[in-house]
């Protein structure tokens, strides 16, 4: 699963600007590290773009982070806070291999074409 990459949409999402929400991402690995079913996946550790659109087929404003996807039990997604935050929530948050991975790179510009393709697909 490490480096799959995949545009999704969520049209229920509720937005303050009332546009739809688009993500593309990129997943970083996995609790546990290995594993031979998807439901074997405790928690997904990913980068996301997300970005919300209004129908005519650009990206309007977004974000671009690294989250981890708690799929044990409820759904629970937790990210690092701005600024100061940032570095010790990732590694408080994030296991080692993960958090190298997320220090050494920032995979927005690799999300972006398939962030901007789905959404001109769903205008």
């Amino acid at each position: 699963m490490v480096g799959a990459l995949e545009g999704f949409e969520d049209p229920d999402a509720p937005l303050a600007n009332t546009g739809r929400l688009f993500c593309a991402v990129r997943i970083l690995g996995t609790d546990p590290v290995v594993v031979s079913a998807v439901a074997q996946v405790r928690t997904a550790y990913v980068w996301a773009l997300c970005s919300t659109a209004h129908g005519n087929g650009e990206p309007d404003s977004g974000s671009s982070m690294p989250l981890a996807v708690r799929l044990a039990g409820p759904v629970k997604v937790v990210g690092p806070g701005d600024g100061s935050l940032w570095e010790p929530d990732v590694r408080r948050i994030f296991p080692p291999h993960v958090q190298k991975l997320i220090f050494d790179n920032a995979y927005g510009n690799e999300l972006e074409p398939a962030l901007q393709q789905r959404v001109r697909q769903a205008a």
